[in-house]
């Protein structure tokens, strides 16, 4: 069932006091951040329970003897390590037990904690690991996957994915118990459960349509047929996507952004108005999404609204492409086989092996042009505008291991008021100034005129936390792309230059900056303004 939501700025849920409880039972691994997490959850009612070594069915009974003054809305089960190596099959059957068990204390939201996947190359950094141990360890993937299999017959199960952002040294000292509970490791962790199973209460459901009005406000023209958002999916239920469309037309097929269980995911969005002066939004996944107002294209830019298309989508039974190069027809689809325009698309890689995805002109192929590291087993895109060459085509390139789809969702003119240029490198911090420094600015490009297309690449980010690419000596709360330890995002965005770009990350992180075009008058960029956060 669809629900429509109107929204006129953020609201905000208090939170029950009799809810306001949390149970958590758990191996080594979750008590070992006891002290932690009940600092997290400040002025709740907190109970963590178990013992170490314990299978699930042996912790259940943790739960069943718990007196019911303990349980309110929301428990945490944080076990699974302990499986004999020879019987991972047994985890799959102490799910349903466990949660059994807590429904029966009148528990809501149930949160499981995924166990840690701990690399083969770490063996050796931990003097001890006997064999049974380290074969011990490669069952934690099949758990894993175990648990997301169960969300589809436990619909009051949730996964706070600590497999996803672990995938670093340090946080651990023996692959994955905490040096301490106050550690580094013990610290994120809490943090973890602590943003899932708040932002659960109030996430919204699947199929909500999110209405957002553009025109009036502060900056927008009267005449913007185009909104320039930054759309960010926050802890979703499960793997899916968010769709933006213009108001009163029908919601298209393809997706503006996709994301997998439970994480946080940013993308640019360049959307038309709808004759009501709003756009909406689909959500396929329960959970929160933040949206932010970059800018908006005037009619004077000559934008062309399109119902978006599906261009190119190679998964069909052929293998991966590895160092490929397609080309995608685009001018057929919009009625004009030949001629030059510059398209509006979003290019997303689905990687079975690690990857980098390209789209560009096609007679003019010279990296950086605009890309995506794409990570396996993930879906990720990028929105550009890109000119397509004489025939109407543009082309791709994949590497690695790499699924493309390439969907086409609007188009302008070819003119001056919008200029994508061959992709150049503005800044890479592995060579030049070094790391960013969480929450101080980076300068890329001098004040001047109109808004530069830009695309930001974090490198080895060390810690969760976003980056943002905004106009300097602002100081918005918006921001550009989602960033977890050890892993490679990348986002894109369109920036006003009138007191220069500048670049700031809440975390310490290298990054690469490319510029891929510029915007002119018939843009106008607005301070970013945060249009929704369903969380607050």
């Amino acid at each position: 069932m669809l629900s429509t939501i109107v929204a006129s700025g953020p609201s905000a849920e208090a939170i029950p006091p009799s809810s306001a409880r949390l149970f958590m039972v758990s191996d080594s691994v979750g008590l070992g951040a006891k002290g932690a997490i009940a600092n997290a959850f400040a002025g709740w009612q907190v109970t963590v329970t178990g013992k170490p070594g314990l299978f699930t069915e042996q912790l259940v009974r943790y739960v069943t003897q718990a007196p019911a003054a303990q349980f309110g809305d929301d428990a945490v089960v944080a076990t699974g390590y302990n499986y004999p190596y020879w019987a991972p099959t047994r985890f799959d059957a102490s799910i349903d037990q466990m949660m059994n068990a807590l429904l029966a204390k009148g528990v809501q939201r149930v949160f499981w904690v995924t166990m840690r996947e701990v690399k083969p190359e770490w063996y050796s950094k931990w003097n001890g690991l006997s064999k049974p141990y380290q074969t011990l360890y490669r069952t934690y993937p099949y758990a894993n996957e175990q648990l997301r299999n169960a969300m589809n017959r436990w619909p009051q199960l949730n996964i706070l994915d600590w497999a996803a952002i672990t995938d670093q040294t340090g946080v651990t000292s023996d692959a994955i118990h905490f040096f301490g509970d106050y550690s580094v490791g013990a610290l994120r962790y809490a943090a973890m459960v602590f943003n899932g199973v708040t932002n659960a209460r109030t996430r919204r459901p699947a199929g909500t349509v999110t209405q957002l009005q553009i025109t009036g406000t502060p900056g927008v023209p009267d005449d913007a047929v185009a909104a320039s958002l930054t759309i960010t999916a926050v802890h979703p239920r499960n793997g899916g996507y968010v769709t933006a469309y213009a108001c009163g037309t029908e919601r298209p097929t393809v997706a503006n952004l996709n994301h997998r269980t439970s994480e946080n995911v940013a993308a640019l969005a360049i959307v038309p108005i709808g004759p009501d002066g709003t756009v909406c939004l689909y959500q396929s996944s329960a959970g929160h999404l933040v949206v932010d107002l970059n800018g908006v294209f005037t009619a004077a830019s000559g934008f062309m609204p399109l119902t978006p298309q599906r261009a190119i989508d190679t998964r069909g039974g052929a293998a991966p492409l590895s160092d490929t190069v397609i080309t995608a027809h685009l001018g057929q689809l919009i009625g004009a086989p030949t001629g030059k325009f510059l398209a509006v698309v979003n290019l997303t890689g689905v990687a079975t092996i690690d990857g980098v995805v390209r789209v560009f002109t096609c007679s003019n192929f010279v990296p950086p042009t605009p890309s995506r590291p794409v990570e396996a087993g993930r879906a990720q895109g990028i929105t550009v505008v890109v000119p397509t060459d004489e025939n109407g085509d543009v082309c791709l390139h994949a590497t690695g291991g790499v699924h493309l789809v390439l969907d086409l969702l609007g188009a302008f003119p070819v003119s001056e008021v919008l200029q994508p240029t061959f992709a150049h490198r503005l800044v890479d911090t592995r060579t030049t100034g070094g790391a960013l420094v969480p929450s101080v600015d980076r300068e890329v490009i001098a004040a001047g005129d109109g808004a530069a297309m830009v695309t930001l690449t974090a490198v080895d980010p060390q810690g969760i936390g976003y980056l943002t690419a905004r106009p300097c000596v602002t100081d918005a709360g918006t921001s550009v792309l989602n960033v977890v330890p050890n892993h490679q995002q990348s986002g894109s965005a369109i920036v006003s230059l009138a007191t220069g770009l500048c670049v700031r990350s809440s975390v310490s992180t290298q990054v690469l900056v490319d510029s891929w075009g510029v915007a002119g008058s018939a843009y106008r960029a607005v301070t970013p303004v945060r249009l929704l956060d369903t969380r607050l």
